[in-house]
C-alpha cells in the first residue's frame, strides 16, 4: 500500500503524482477507506480504483500497478551481476514488459501498458517511458 501512495503523491517513478489527488484528500479518502474496509487487501483495492477514477483518464489500473510492482519489484542487486537476481522481498511472479529488466529467471512477462521510446533527443541515449505520461513528466 505504501508504494500506491508513494505513486499518487508522487515519488521517482511518477513524479509529481496522479494531477487532482492532493495529499490531504487521499488522506482523507484513506481514513474513510480505512473505516469502511475489511482488511488491508480491500484497502488497497479500494485505493487502487479511487485512484483510477481520480486521476486522469491515461493512469489506468494497468498504469498504476506497472508503477507499484516498479517499486515493489525493484532488485537489491545490479543488473548484469553474476548469479540470480535478488528482491527485498519474494521475486515477481509476472511483470509487465516495461519492467522487463527487474525480472528474475521464474518471472513471467505479460505485455503491460504502452512503452514508448525516446530515440535520445533528450538525454543523449534512447530510453523507454509509459506512453501514459508526458515523456519528461
Amino acid at each position: 500500500m505504501r508504494a500506491l501512495i508513494s505513486v499518487i503523491i508522487g515519488c521517482d517513478v511518477c513524479p509529481g503524482g496522479l494531477p487532482g489527488i492532493a495529499p490531504k484528500t487521499l488522506a482523507s479518502e484513506i481514513a474513510k477507506l480505512k473505516e469502511s474496509s475489511a482488511n488491508n487487501e480491500d484497502i488497497y483495492n479500494n485505493l487502487l480504483a479511487y485512484a483510477v477514477k481520480s486521476g486522469p483518464p491515461s493512469f489506468s489500473e494497468e498504469v498504476l500497478t506497472t508503477f507499484v510492482n516498479a517499486i515493489v519489484y525493484q532488485p537489491t542487486n545490479e543488473f548484469g551481476c553474476e548469479g540470480e537476481r535478488t528482491y527485498i522481498s519474494d521475486a515477481p511472479q509476472e511483470l509487465p514488459g516495461y519492467l522487463q529488466e527487474f525480472k528474475s529467471a521464474a518471472t513471467i512477462m505479460e505485455s503491460g501498458p504502452d512503452v514508448l521510446e525516446c530515440k535520445g533527443s533528450c538525454y543523449g541515449h534512447s530510453h523507454n517511458f509509459l506512453g501514459a505520461m508526458k515523456h519528461h513528466q
